[in-house]
């Protein structure tokens, strides 16, 4: 027993719970992006792992709490689409790592939670989702 708690203790972990989160790579780091806490409440927080390390840490905030978002890094830009709070959201939010500050920087065409996101040949790809009512087929690029 002693050995499976020595390899428990060893696992790499956030510094709270969160799911429903969003997570993106840059310069060779994962940043985690809002989701809910353990008590379902949705978050404003941003981790930071560093898979090199073993080490994460917080790195900073969204200018809104969501859960459900989607998330890309565009050319080093760290983008959240949409996502849900106490409603859905039509919102494209930036974090700066440099910072740890987010700003709203655009609006979707609709309200978009529960959505994918890809990169492909420089541009956001978001697939799916749900607007609040219901499931999406829309493709937004």
């Amino acid at each position: 027993m002693a050995c499976a708690a020595a390899a428990a203790a060893a696992v790499p972990a956030l510094p709270a719970p969160v799911y429903r989160t969003v997570a993106v790579a840059d310069a060779g780091v994962i940043y985690v992006l809002g989701g809910h806490d353990v008590a379902g409440a949705t978050v404003s927080g941003v981790e930071v792992f560093d898979p090199a390390t073993d080490m994460a840490r917080r790195a900073g905030t969204l200018a809104l709490p969501t859960h459900g978002a989607a998330a890309a890094n565009l050319g080093g830009r760290i983008l959240v689409f949409g996502g849900a709070s106490a409603s859905v959201y039509s919102v494209v939010q930036q974090f700066f790592p440099a910072t740890g500050r987010s700003r709203v920087i655009g609006r979707m065409p609709t309200v978009r939670a529960d959505v994918t996101a890809a990169v492909v040949g420089g541009r956001v790809i978001l697939v799916g989702g749900f607007d609040g009512v219901g499931p999406q087929s829309p493709v937004w690029e």
